[in-house]
């Protein structure tokens, strides 16, 4: 899997999901939302933090994890 992402782009990606558990701060929102967007190769607009976009907000997280095991997984 080719790495959607630069090297210090994608070690900032891996620590910063690192700190995400159960909770998105704030903070990380937009970066977990272009980083979900730049993965999916679809824009989509950046949704809420209320609690009723938890569902799009966990996915989004999902998507990260997966992306970052795969290409972990095939890095040679």
């Amino acid at each position: 899997m080719e790495n959607k992402f630069t090297e210090e782009e994608f070690t900032e990606l891996k620590r910063m999901m690192s700190e995400i558990t159960t909770h998105l701060p704030e903070h990380y929102a937009g970066h977990v939302w272009a980083a979900h967007t730049k993965i999916k190769g679809q824009p989509e607009p950046q949704p809420c933090q209320c609690g009723s976009s938890g569902g799009l907000w966990a996915g989004a997280v999902s998507t990260i994890r997966n992306y970052i095991k795969d290409v972990e997984a095939n890095a040679v």
